[in-house]
């Protein structure tokens, strides 16, 4: 702005620094006339103005106005009337229980206190393309299933907190069972194994669902299956079917709905001011909609999916039903009826009654006490002689023979015999 071209310098041009603009004066390049010159205003004049092609040109003054108090930057901000906060949200809001009751803060605690990242938790424990290879084990499994492109890699390395499962924007990446092993310690069995399965549908093949259906009806320490539903697009035929296949074979399931944070904006960015009302209102016109579908009524029907749905999002910088999914794992899994809060300065949540094949396996790890052994003492070690005494003696044998030696004879004597020669017999001794 300071510089000043060749060009105009020739055309008489003069810099703003050196021209003085008069308040009396009445030319078109002088402000407004007032009255003092301490109530000038500066003038800003433009760079494309100062390139002018004619000196009859006249500068555009551009008054900027500032104040010391901007009203907006004065208190707390304030609060959308239409939306609720993130941290007033409950699992009430944003899912839907009828037959189950709805998980407390402390339950929930307990379950991201299971789920946070150790050396030992979250970890790989198998891949298997077919059911006969799957390794047997004595952990409870829960599977999430899908149609492709739903979002279960990406939700699963929400839930686990770390990136274990490959994602990608393309449907049908995932072509194994990959099992991960939650809340395991050094030495001991994680608590619940939970699997990423094949996506069916677009991207997907008739092998993989044959496998799967193998998997779902011969697994034995299968606990659950969540059955995953993008909240945009809603039930497709394909997952009614799925649904029906579940009920006629008796395989405990659960409906859990992805990508709610879409459902409720356009702009998933927004929601972190803050929950509109009117879009939770919607989704529970949804969740009493997909009531009557995942739970029906007719005759023929095997039993439903358990009483309750929930809702998630994948979003690192959202916190919608991670908890509470991560609860309903541990439910399906059995720890849910095993957790005591402790009130007082020190709260823990801390599991009070294990689950009874941990508990009868740590007793059967244990042996036995034998009476008269003495606590850390090998059972195969003999007890150490006093100081002092000699070793006794086995009756008929005298103190320093061998043990293969005849009764009579010296040690380190030998006995010669010759070749064919029978054994002399012993003396009859006296009657």
């Amino acid at each position: 702005m300071g510089g000043v071209d060749k060009h105009d310098k020739h055309r008489g041009f003069r810099p703003l620094s050196t021209r003085s603009f008069n308040s009396s004066s009445s030319s078109p390049t002088s402000p407004r006339n007032e009255t003092s010159p301490k109530m000038r205003r500066p003038l800003h004049i433009c760079t494309p103005c100062l390139h002018y092609s004619s000196p009859r040109m006249v500068f555009s003054v551009r008054t900027i106005t500032t104040t010391a108090i901007r009203p907006y930057m004065v208190g707390p901000p304030a609060k959308h009337p239409n939306r609720i906060p993130l941290q007033d949200i409950t699992p009430t809001h944003i899912s839907s229980y009828w037959d189950t009751q709805a998980p407390n803060r402390a339950q929930l605690n307990y379950a991201d206190k299971i789920f946070a990242v150790t050396r030992h938790s979250p970890i790989k424990k198998w891949s298997a393309s077919k059911f006969r290879t799957a390794p047997d084990s004595f952990e409870p499994e829960v599977a999430f299933l899908g149609r492709s492109n739903v979002g279960k890699s990406s939700l699963l390395n929400r839930v686990m907190g770390q990136e274990m499962c490959w994602t990608s924007s393309k449907p049908g990446r995932t072509r194994e069972m990959n099992a991960y092993g939650i809340g395991g310690t050094k030495g001991e069995e994680s608590k619940v194994v939970v699997l990423d399965m094949p996506g069916y549908g677009r991207g997907g093949r008739a092998e993989w669902g044959v496998e799967i259906i193998k998997y779902l009806r011969g697994r034995k320490q299968l606990r659950r299956v969540f059955v995953l539903v993008d909240s945009t697009h809603g039930l497709k035929p394909t997952d009614i079917d799925l649904l029906h296949m579940f009920r006629e074979h008796a395989i405990p399931h659960q409906v859990v709905l992805s990508k709610v944070d879409r459902f409720l904006s356009r702009k998933p960015s927004h929601l972190r001011h803050g929950l509109p009302t009117a879009g939770l209102s919607l989704l529970q016109e949804m969740l009493q909609y997909l009531k009557s579908i995942v739970q029906p009524t007719g005759y023929g029907e095997g039993p439903g999916a358990l009483g309750e749905i929930l809702t998630c999002c994948a979003d690192k910088h959202l916190d919608l039903g991670i908890s509470e999914l991560r609860w309903a794992i541990l439910a399906a899994a059995g720890y849910e009826g095993s957790i005591e809060v402790k009130t007082g300065a020190k709260s823990a949540m801390k599991p009070a009654i294990k689950p009874a094949a941990k508990l009868a396996a740590k007793l059967a790890k244990k042996p036995a006490k034998k009476p008269g052994v003495k606590k850390g003492a090998k059972p195969s070690a003999k007890p150490k002689a006093k100081p002092g005494t000699k070793p006794k003696a086995k009756p008929g044998t005298k103190l320093g023979a061998k043990p293969g030696a005849k009764p009579g004879a010296k040690p380190g004597a030998k006995s010669f015999r010759r070749p064919g020669a029978k054994p002399a017999a012993s003396a009859p001794g006296p009657s």
